[in-house]
């Protein structure tokens, strides 16, 4: 009763990985636009919804959003350079000393 024959398997490796790098392409080229669209679809909800937040708390919300992610983000990375500087200046025989005086794995 078929009448088509079944895909291969690697078509749909092959719709797969078109598909995430035009989805990928689309949302970085039209990132900017995207928070544009999202920032007045918020202030909509927020004025025309019935909501308890005032509009400029929502904008507020918005600002300490940010200075928490590039804080976080920087945060991360400072911690990142600073233990591989702090690795790069051990002397070499700490990570065996460590090593020798962790117990047996049995």
């Amino acid at each position: 009763m078929k009448k088509y024959k079944e895909a291969p398997w690697w078509w749909y490796i092959i719709l797969l990985v078109l598909s995430f790098f035009s989805g990928l392409y689309m949302w970085l080229r039209f990132l900017e636009y995207l928070t544009r669209i999202l920032f007045y679809v918020g202030l909509i909800v927020v004025f025309k919804g019935q909501t308890t937040l005032p509009w400029w708390s929502y904008i507020v919300a918005l600002i300490l959003g940010a200075f928490v992610t590039v804080g976080l983000f920087y945060e991360l990375i400072c911690i990142w350079i600073l233990s591989s500087a702090l690795y790069s200046l051990s002397p070499p025989f700490w990570s065996l000393a460590w090593a020798m005086e962790s117990p047996p794995i049995s």
